[in-house]
């Protein structure tokens, strides 16, 4: 079993994977990488197995959503960690260790991110509505923020962008049992 599980969730997004996965394969050498395609209709699982043939894939029949296709990718891995990634993020190397170092020495933590750069201008972050106001560069927020490594993220790396989250907390029950990602009715 994996230490860290990496999981993309993809609705027809086969552009966005062959652009962004092989940074990701070869900057992620310790971990398994999921795609869960959510019923896509495009040749993504195709492209998948015929170029990407050592990222596991979790096919779903039907589009479960965002919050529904990560809940349900999140229990069908076997980690202690999960990473939720979105398609358009491109890692750098080393983005990850820091992240699980971070999470091994911290047991009370549940989650961390990395500091999200904006693909289009390096020298800033990506705002993606947390970061809280300013011009976006780097001088402006790097004293909010936290620790840990870097990513570049697309204008539409919003949400959890690239995330770990412990499944399991020392003594505690499975995340699930405090309801996952929300769906929204």
């Amino acid at each position: 079993m994996p230490k860290t599980a990496v999981i993309i969730l993809n609705w027809n997004g086969e552009a966005m994977m062959r652009r962004f996965l092989p940074a990701l394969i070869t900057h992620t050498a310790d971990a398994e990488i999921v795609v869960a395609d959510n019923g896509s209709t495009d040749a993504s699982l195709l492209m998948l197995q015929t170029d990407f043939p050592t990222v596991k894939t979790l096919p779903f029949a039907e589009n479960h959503g965002f919050a529904g296709g990560y809940n349900r990718a999140i229990d069908a891995v076997e980690a202690e960690y999960v990473v939720l990634l979105n398609s358009d993020v491109e890692v750098t190397e080393g983005w990850l260790q820091p992240l699980v170092e971070y999470m091994d020495s911290h047991r009370d933590v549940a989650a961390c991110q990395p500091k999200l750069l904006s693909w289009h201008n390096r020298d800033s972050f990506e705002y993606a509505g947390a970061a809280g106001g300013g011009d976006g560069t780097i001088n402006e927020i790097a004293r909010s923020l936290v620790h840990t490594s870097t990513a570049l993220a697309t204008p539409s790396a919003a949400d959890v962008s690239s995330a770990p989250w412990r499944k399991t907390t020392g003594n505690m029950t499975p995340w699930r049992t405090y309801t996952g990602l929300r769906e929204r009715a």
